[in-house]
């Protein structure tokens, strides 16, 4: 008779408790969360309802409304566009360093990082249409004039090939985009140079 209660008793069982006599009552929760949505603080709401400060903190944490900004809906993106496609073509250069070999993080050796250092760039040339957001890319060893010319005749021509004329263009003041070169380039296009 004993072995078949052992048996009972090694088997899980849930460890939440039956009761909990000191949780806060249901409508207490409501009436910190109504108090809240009156835009009156954790030390207001406590006070009031003559409850911790701790107690009012903790459920305002639980139901989401530990933060006056959690009160408001968040306002929407404000995301800018033009009126239609090829208006205005962002045009920017991103720099990013070659990786010859894996890192330290997966071979654990610290100086193999060392031996990629020093092999250099490269340089993705990015356009990016305003209005669709449509973007052609291209990566190159250097960001010189020439090659920046280049890059903006063929996105240009892509651009064309899928019926969206480019009006304008908008760059930084970086080298490529300065140069006399590309100034020329963009009187043959007839497209209207931009800067910000």
């Amino acid at each position: 008779m004993r072995r078949a209660h052992a048996g009972e008793s090694l088997a899980d069982r849930p460890s939440a408790p039956k009761r909990i006599p000191h949780r806060t009552p249901n409508g207490r929760i409501e009436a910190i969360r109504a108090l809240r949505r009156l835009r009156m603080t954790a030390a207001q709401i406590a006070e009031l309802l003559g409850m911790a400060l701790s107690t009012v903190s903790l459920w305002l944490r639980r139901i989401g409304l530990g933060k006056r900004s959690r009160l408001e809906p968040p306002e929407p993106p404000n995301r800018y566009e033009r009126r239609h496609p090829g208006e205005l073509v962002h045009v920017d250069v991103k720099k990013l360093g070659r990786i010859r070999s894996i890192g330290h993080r997966i071979t654990g050796d610290r100086a193999a990082g060392k031996r990629n250092r020093g092999i250099g760039w490269e340089f993705v040339h990015v356009c990016v249409d305003d209005h669709s957001r449509l973007a052609y890319v291209e990566v190159h060893p250097d960001e010189h004039p020439a090659t920046a010319v280049g890059f903006l005749r063929r996105a240009i021509a892509w651009f064309a090939e899928r019926e969206v004329p480019v009006e304008r263009v908008m760059t930084d003041n970086g080298n490529p985009y300065v140069s006399k070169l590309h100034a020329a380039a963009c009187r043959e296009l007839g497209i209207r140079h931009l800067r910000t």
